[in-house]
Formats: C-alpha cells, structure tokens, sequence
C-alpha cells in the first residue's frame, strides 16, 4: 500500500511516450495524495483512477474472518455525490459507471497534466471473493 500512485510516475517518466494510468484504493490514495502534486509540477498526463470504498477493505475483510470488531478500517462515514473539485491543483472527477470511467479516462490520457477520477465501489464482494 503507498507504491500505486509514485509508481504509476515513475512508470510515465521511464516511458513517456506510452500511456500510463494509476488505479489505486481510497486508503492507498490517502497516503501519497501529495505525490499528485509532483505530477502536476512535471505536467505529467496521469490519469489516477482512485477505487473509493470507504474502508481499507482488505484489513477489514480480515477482521471479519478473524471475527474482530471493526475497529480503524473506515475511512468515511459522510455521503456526498462528488469529489472536491482538485487536489493541490489536479482536476479531480467522479464518476459512477463503466462508461463513465472509460470517458473519463480517455479524457485524462489527453490532458496537460494528472487528473484524479473518484470511482465510487461496492465492496460487499470482496468478503466472498478476496483470500487470505
């Protein structure tokens, strides 16, 4: 957890010539945001599509098999319908739908610089589908 978005970076500096696209969890983002900020200043075409679950649902998923009480794995308990408009600058976007991820990343592939894509997830799989 951490690597998803200074990779993707790193990835586009080493190949700048192909597409890259950095596809992270909500928990990941939360500690390497700040990195948006490093792209933007190396106008870097990023698109950082940020799967938003709510939870750090690997760890939660754990502690229901292991039947401890949820305890530090919810990272929001507000609803809201829309991302802030940026992060340190970077255009940030929802999006709610298949299609509406591939627009917007299509869009972001085209861009001067990163732009965050807030893809909203249900995590209630991945009790069935996720192995310790």
């Amino acid at each position: 957890m951490g690597f998803g978005l200074p990779g993707a970076i790193a990835a586009k500096l080493a190949r700048p010539d192909l597409p890259v696209v950095c596809m992270l969890g909500d928990g990941c983002f939360q500690m390497t945001c700040g990195e948006v900020a490093v792209a933007k200043r190396m106008g870097l075409s990023l698109p950082v599509v940020v799967l938003d679950d709510k939870w750090l649902g690997l760890i939660k998923v754990k502690q229901i098999r292991r039947q401890f009480p949820l305890y530090g794995t919810e990272l929001q308990t507000e609803d809201y319908t829309e991302p802030p408009a940026h992060y340190f600058g970077v255009p940030a976007v929802g999006v709610r739908s298949p299609a509406a991820l591939e627009a917007a990343v299509t869009k972001a592939l085209s861009a001067n610089g990163p732009t965050v894509i807030e893809a909203v997830v249900d995590s209630d799989h991945y009790i069935d589908t996720v192995y310790d």
